[in-house]
């Protein structure tokens, strides 16, 4: 079997290779404008998932549109998963879904195609690629940048598998973890995900979730931030603008679960579930506390990460809300984490402030968005608001279209479409339902999942006539 899974793999690779070539010596070279990198970044995500779906196709039980699926879902950094019994599944299979995340953690183009695309195509290609929000570079270089940034991505990966390793993960299940808490990915070796530990009675099960829970949290935090503290500036990590509201958000966040938690009665009884295997005993206080700060701080990153089920009978009404809350909100711009982002959220909300002054202000007024003590521009302010708004309509229409599609809770539709659309992975309805939605379904969460990695304008701009006849 591991003979002919490699003979398939190998053969997969090969196509590949000589498809890349073709295409390489066939496609017309020219200049690269702003409609060809788009053209291009949403074309190379369609493309890189078929491509490496196909090895997952080969060496597992998927169907083709699963293995896609898993794909889409893996490059765009999502988590979403149709695959189940994955302490069952072939190593090669678990690895391929977790390389895939480390690939997609900061975006399939922006270092192979500088190589191709050097100068103003390459920075085009990553502007359509990476966040839309401006992020400030550590060096005016793009090619430096991006080797800085890879490099800082790097030493995550390696500190956060050197502490897996010495409290006793196993050396195949911390390099899995590494890699898909470093991209803030989420897919995990084990059905139970990170709860595993302590469903097994893992002596540092503990530890081992206070060490995904850091480094989810670092990985949702600015590159730009992480090389200043690099360079002896440490203190930014929490008093800069963004990171300050990320830690008060999660805070927040962790402060109104926790109220909730420990007044309805109901959650007592939930740890008599046996998902909560390993926290029973601990007290319901600290069980609890242990449970939230883990599932907030996996949802604020976007890394997916779980110890248990967003809709475990322990986290009540109230603590669902603030978890599709966090689903939409998101990071901070310039990392690896995904949905609408911090800084946009504190500009629209600093721009709904100003527009509700002016009603008290003299006809004309004008009264700047200030963030950072810099001024906001109008068409920032107003790109912003558009990018908001799509993501809002596209989180809609994914909820409805999933609800007529499938015989599934609208709420938990609606999740499912946040979810993806955020790149988060969690949602409210369970992997195992996941796993049986419809292919229209689906196919809508893998269109959401690219557009959502995309910061959607680029994905509605093929939809637009003048892309097209430019």
């Amino acid at each position: 079997n591991r003979r002919m899974a490699l003979v398939k793999v190998s053969l997969a690779g090969a196509v590949t290779a000589l498809g890349g070539g073709v295409l390489q010596r066939k496609l017309p070279r020219g200049r690269l404008g702003t409609r060809e990198a788009i053209l291009l970044c949403t074309g190379a995500w369609a493309l890189c998932s078929l491509v490496a779906a196909i090895p997952l196709h080969l060496t597992s039980h998927l169907r083709g549109l699963d293995a896609v699926f898993e794909c889409v879902s893996g490059l765009t950094t999502t988590g979403l998963t149709v695959l189940q019994s994955l302490d069952t599944q072939p190593h090669a299979v678990i690895f391929w879904r977790s390389l895939s995340q480390l690939l997609g953690g900061l975006g399939i183009l922006s270092f192979f195609l500088l190589v191709s695309y050097p100068g103003s195509a390459a920075h085009r290609l990553l502007q359509t690629e990476a966040t839309m929000v401006d992020v400030p570079r550590p060096t005016p270089s793009l090619q430096r940048t991006v080797a800085i940034t890879w490099m800082i991505y790097g030493m995550l990966l390696v500190a956060n598998l050197v502490v897996l390793l010495i409290l006793g993960v196993g050396g195949f299940q911390a390099i899995n973890y590494a890699c898909t808490t470093t991209s803030t990915g989420g897919f995990a070796p084990h059905d139970l995900g990170v709860g595993q530990f302590a469903a097994a009675g893992h002596p540092n099960a503990y530890a081992i979730e206070l060490t995904t829970i850091v480094f989810m949290l670092l990985g949702g935090v600015s590159y730009l931030l992480h090389y200043r503290a690099l360079t002896g500036r440490v203190s930014v990590l929490f008093t800069a603008t963004e990171p300050r509201r990320y830690w008060l958000l999660l805070l927040g966040a962790l402060a109104l679960v926790m109220v909730e938690t420990l007044t309805l009665p109901a959650n007592w009884e939930a740890m008599a579930s046996p998902d909560s295997a390993g926290l029973m005993g601990a007290g319901i206080g600290f069980a609890s506390f242990r449970a939230a700060s883990f599932q907030l701080a996996s949802l604020i990153s976007t890394a997916g990460h779980r110890t248990m089920a967003l809709d475990h009978p322990m986290f009540g009404p109230g603590a669902r809300q603030v978890f599709l809350g966090l689903l939409m909100l998101g990071g901070c711009a310039g990392s690896t984490a995904g949905g609408l982002k911090i800084v946009r959220a504190a500009v629209l909300g600093k721009s709904l402030i100003q527009e509700t002054r002016k009603l008290s202000h003299p006809e004309g007024s004008v009264l700047p968005v200030v963030l950072d003590r810099r001024v906001i521009e109008a068409r920032v302010v107003q790109s912003m608001a558009a990018m908001a708004f799509a993501w809002i309509v596209f989180a809609g229409v994914g909820g409805v279209l999933m609800a007529l599609d499938s015989s599934q809770g609208s709420f938990q539709c609606l999740s499912l479409s946040v979810s993806a659309l955020s790149n988060v992975g969690p949602s409210l309805l369970p992997v195992q339902q996941t796993a049986l939605l419809p292919p229209l379904s689906k196919v809508v969460l893998m269109v959401w999942m690219i557009a959502g990695r995309l910061e959607i304008l680029p994905v509605l701009a093929l939809f637009s006539a003048r892309t097209w006849h430019q």
